[in-house]
């Protein structure tokens, strides 16, 4: 994860200023792409309409990245917690991103 971080510009934990990540999210109706430094690919994110419309409002979005296993079958409590611990412990990492 670590190597995904550096591909998206150095992301960083919560105590420090969030850094601005550039133009990263490829948004169409249907699907978001997230592209990385070095790499003519991108990752399709899940997302909901509503996301989209956010974050064409307000130009950006927050990039969160876990280093810590979690299960594409987790639930919302699970992501929560993982969330929780992830702060607690600096096992998470943010950026900026903005639409292309």
């Amino acid at each position: 994860m670590r190597q995904l971080s550096a591909a998206l510009g150095s992301l960083a934990p919560p105590q420090v200023p969030t850094p601005d990540l550039g133009e990263r999210l490829l948004i169409a109706d249907t699907a978001t792409v997230l592209r990385f430094d070095g790499t003519r690919y991108g990752t399709r994110l899940p997302v909901r309409p509503g996301w989209t419309q956010h974050v064409r409002d307000h130009g950006q979005a927050v990039v969160v990245v876990g280093l810590d296993p979690l299960p594409r079958s987790a639930d919302l409590a699970r992501v929560d917690a993982y969330r929780d611990v992830g702060l607690a412990s600096g096992r998470l990492l943010f950026g900026l991103a903005r639409p292309a």
